[in-house]
């Protein structure tokens, strides 16, 4: 029997990597004798670099850099990124990231994206000219014009953006950065108008300057509109981050013969279907025909993810218990229980 164990972070828990592990322990309990293969995943969020590095598109080959840069409220960090050749592999939460303030400091009026372009030009020194850009996990909302600021004196002429999102949205409406992703940042009720305003002028200066409205456009929403900035004034091309994962990780090739597949991230509801990890992991899978189960930190809309076609859903942490420290052992504990 052969299980390919492909989960994403669960986020203030666990790496992509560490879960893998702890479901490969869990499982070996569960099926003796099993061949566990473990390909930890990414949507465009934090630890999607760290999955493409070992791909068989970069591995043996990728540098890891470090620099100085700005963090979303202006404080000098050190930030790295990975450039392989004229790749720089870069992710927009190493300079931008929700993790890098406490939740008290939260305050998505303040915070930019102005460290995740100076990553950007340091790679450019560096002689890179593709760019894969990660969008996901910022502290941010600024339509990236903090990233455009640090950019914007630089010859991107040569360059080349792709930019891996793990969500769709707009920039700006009902379904748009502010309204939907503003809340997770620190944005009140009464923040959300602001930002919309904001969004409105930044992307009004994005069109009057380069001719294109991303207004509107699918995925220039992500990573609080960093996305859309590096569409309208790069030229980037948006897409989905876990799909181009799973591609470079050679999935099919892998999943082949498998008789499961076990994915996972720290919440699963009804927004996982949003083109999350773990929905790009069943999708891939559907097609080669093998069952996936799906176990999470926690869960909602179980039966909206049982109807998706996850042959199971497994929630690892009993309500009540406060995950923290426990959550590798939480996660084995999930897997051993799982049956085919």
């Amino acid at each position: 029997m052969k299980i390919l164990v492909c989960p994403d972070s669960f986020k203030g828990t666990l790496t992509a990597p560490e879960a893998a592990a702890a479901m490969a322990r869990g499982l070996r309990s569960a099926f003796p004798g099993a061949e566990i293969i473990m390909l930890p995943v990414g949507d465009g969020g934090e630890g999607t670099v760290r999955a493409i590095v070992g791909s068989p598109a970069f591995s043996g080959r990728v540098a890891e850099v470090e620099c100085k840069v700005y963090d979303p409220l202006h404080r000098l960090i050190k930030a790295t990124y990975h450039i392989a050749g004229s790749t720089a592999l870069i992710e927009s939460a190493a300079a931008s990231g929700l993790t890098l303030l406490a939740p008290g400091e939260r305050d998505v009026l303040k915070a930019d994206s102005y460290g995740t372009g100076q990553l950007i030009v340091d790679a450019l020194s560096r002689g890179a000219t593709e760019f894969i850009v990660c969008m996901g996990g910022t502290a941010t909302c600024d339509g990236g014009y903090g990233a455009f600021r640090a950019m914007r004196e630089h010859d991107f002429s040569a360059a080349r953006f792709t930019l891996l999102c793990d969500v769709d949205n707009p920039l700006l409406g009902p379904r748009g950065a502010a309204p939907v992703f503003g809340p997770q940042k620190g944005a009140g009720p009464d923040s959300l108008p602001l930002l919309e305003d904001r969004l409105e002028r930044v992307a009004r200066e994005y069109r009057e300057t380069y001719g294109r409205d991303i207004g509107s456009e699918p995925f220039a929403g992500a990573a609080g509109g960093l996305a859309g900035m590096l569409m309208a004034c790069y030229g980037a091309t948006p897409v989905r981050g876990i799909e181009r994962v799973l591609a470079l990780l050679d999935f099919s090739r892998l999943a082949a013969g498998a008789s499961l597949v076990v994915t996972g991230e720290g919440r699963a509801d009804a927004t996982t279907l949003s083109g999350k990890a773990a929905k790009g992991v069943l999708d891939a899978s559907r097609l080669l025909g093998l069952p996936v189960v799906l176990v999470a930190g926690r869960v909602a809309d179980r039966e909206t993810l049982l109807e998706a076609g996850f042959a199971q859903v497994v929630q690892a942490t009993p309500d009540g218990v406060d995950p923290s420290g426990r959550a590798a052992a939480l996660l084995e504990r999930a897997s051993a229980s799982l049956s085919l």
